[in-house]
């Protein structure tokens, strides 16, 4: 079994942490890392250069209307050239636990897709919640259901449903659309596994707070945040 996990990337800092977490899994399978630099400097990504397979791209093509940067572009296209079972997503300031290929494989495995919950940090690192929002589709919160771009495995057979992962804002709700559209509701909610094994970075503040808002805590809530929730 072949599986891979592709990263589109652009500065070491972040994309050397994501690094260490896929080293760090528990699977028995091999598991080759692609961290893909998105026109930026490559002789800073030398040091992972041991432990990925680095593939440097001339030009940007994350950069979208002069605004933030996207990978979704590398996911889309790179993927499509990717010879592997299972091929797993993860952008680069996010990163995995230990559990979670070996758990979304073997979702992969059984549904041709597999996905996670999300555990969201702050830019410090700190624990700020499980994300029961979006990525549960708790009806009680919102009606509709967002896999993050960072949790899904596909199967060889569902690696071209990548290609329709638009280069903007908003990409990761377009897939999953198709996805639930090609699959159904149920068989995608079946095909997630209910463990939040990616940390999910939140830098910006008011993001952070709309989480605050809406996540199952394991820590106290702050008591200065509204119970009202955010709806996007």
């Amino acid at each position: 079994m072949k599986i891979t996990v592709i990263t589109p990337a652009t500065n070491i800092r972040h994309a050397k942490k994501a690094n260490r977490s896929v080293l760090n899994q528990d699977s028995e399978h091999e598991i080759e890392h692609i961290i893909v630099n998105d026109g930026f400097n490559p002789d800073q990504f030398k040091p992972l250069e041991n432990t990925a397979r680095i593939i440097h791209l001339p030009h940007n093509t994350g950069k979208y209307n002069n605004g933030n940067w996207f990978g979704h572009k590398i996911y889309a296209y790179i993927s499509q050239l990717l010879d592997t079972d299972f091929l797993c997503l993860l952008d680069e300031d996010n990163s995995f636990e230990a559990n979670h290929v070996r758990e979304v494989v073997l979702k992969a495995e059984k549904y041709g897709i597999g996905w996670s919950y999300r555990k969201i940090i702050d830019n410090l690192n700190r624990f700020v919640g499980v994300d029961n929002y979006e990525s549960v589709c708790s009806y009680e919160k919102v009606n509709y259901l967002l896999v993050d771009t960072s949790v899904w495995c596909f199967a060889r057979k569902q690696i071209p449903e990548l290609k329709y992962l638009e280069g903007e804002w908003g990409a990761d709700r377009k897939l999953t659309q198709r996805i639930v559209g090609k699959f159904g509701h149920k068989y995608v909610l079946n095909a997630c596994t209910k463990n939040a094994t990616m940390l999910y970075k939140v830098v910006d503040q008011n993001k952070k707070a709309r989480f605050l808002r809406s996540c199952n805590f394991l820590i106290p809530r702050p008591k200065h945040l509204s119970l009202k929730l955010y709806r996007p």
